[in-house]
């Protein structure tokens, strides 16, 4: 796998087992995106989950904040 290989020296971190249903479509192109990026799939999701909640990084503090402030 071509591009896989950028992971390996990223720090391990556990990971949570989670179950979801997605529409077929999405998967099958998924997939295709991931072959030809050259990674698994499953790995490909996590990365797209992962930038979408680090894009909205703000929010999160300021959900944060109010509910110290509770």
């Amino acid at each position: 796998m071509v591009g896989y290989d950028r992971f390996a020296n990223y720090k391990r971190v556990p990971l949570v087992m989670v179950s979801l249903r997605i529409y077929p479509e999405d998967l099958d192109a998924l997939k295709k995106l991931a072959e030809k990026d050259g990674l698994p799939y499953q790995t490909l999701m996590r990365s797209v989950l992962h930038k979408y909640v680090n894009s909205r990084r703000h929010e999160l503090e300021e959900i944060e904040r109010e509910r110290a402030g509770r």
